[in-house]
């Protein structure tokens, strides 16, 4: 059995960042920006098809994450 690659996810409001990395090396490289609307999950799940994904990992903001460590 083949290992899957990666899908990493930077959310945000306006645009969501893609990037991608083999199951080997676990770099991420930048794939693509899609737009945040309501053709963003069917955008997503595209991309995990096509690209045999088998891990996706969500990134925080780092605003968010000091918010939750100073709150």
């Amino acid at each position: 059995m083949t290992e899957r690659g990666y899908l990493g996810i930077d959310w945000g409001s306006t645009d969501v960042g893609i990037a991608l990395a083999d199951p080997e090396t676990r770099i991420a490289l930048a794939f693509a920006t899609f737009r945040n609307d309501d053709t963003l999950i069917d955008r997503i799940i595209l991309t995990v098809e096509q690209e045999h994904i088998g891990t996706i990992v969500i990134g925080i903001p780092r605003r968010d994450m000091m918010r939750s460590q100073t709150g």
